[in-house]
């Protein structure tokens, strides 16, 4: 039978090599959450002022925070989605053309935003929160409880 010892001895001192690379890594890891992180709060620090808002929305106070990791977000009606929401209450189907011509009408103003893709993304997001859906044509309606 052989002598293993020096075996066992090269075998520690290549671990502790990995244990000490490891270690390492960890500590470049930890300083790269920590800028992440600091990214993050001056992200939020800057889009928690004030932002020129399209149409009237939920208040600041209401919208958390990304960094905020264990909030939970409950959806608000803004001024658009509520709009949209009116337009569509005669239960009928409604292209989107349609609704940006209500809205004119009614005298919203969409800047220098185009008005359809404006109407658009708004009915993409109340699609998202199951509040009306897309028919085969393109035209929208509320769903139906």
């Amino acid at each position: 039978m052989r002598d293993i010892r020096e075996d066992l001895v090269e075998r520690m001192r290549a671990i502790k090599q990995e244990q000490t690379e490891l270690t390492k890594r960890i500590n470049a890891l930890d300083e790269k959450l920590r800028v992440i992180t600091t990214m993050i709060e001056d992200e939020d620090a800057k889009w928690g002022q004030d932002q020129p808002t399209l149409f009237d929305g939920p208040p600041k106070s209401k919208v958390k925070n990304l960094s905020e990791k264990k909030s939970k977000i409950t959806p608000q009606r803004t001024g658009l989605s509520q709009f949209i929401f009116n337009c569509l209450s005669d239960m009928q189907s409604h292209s989107v053309s349609e609704i940006v011509e209500k809205a004119k009408d009614r005298g919203i103003t969409f800047g220098e935003k185009s008005p359809g893709r404006v109407i658009h993304f708004a009915l993409m997001g109340m699609l998202k929160g199951h509040k009306i859906k897309r028919q085969e044509n393109g035209e929208w309606r509320i769903l139906q409880n």
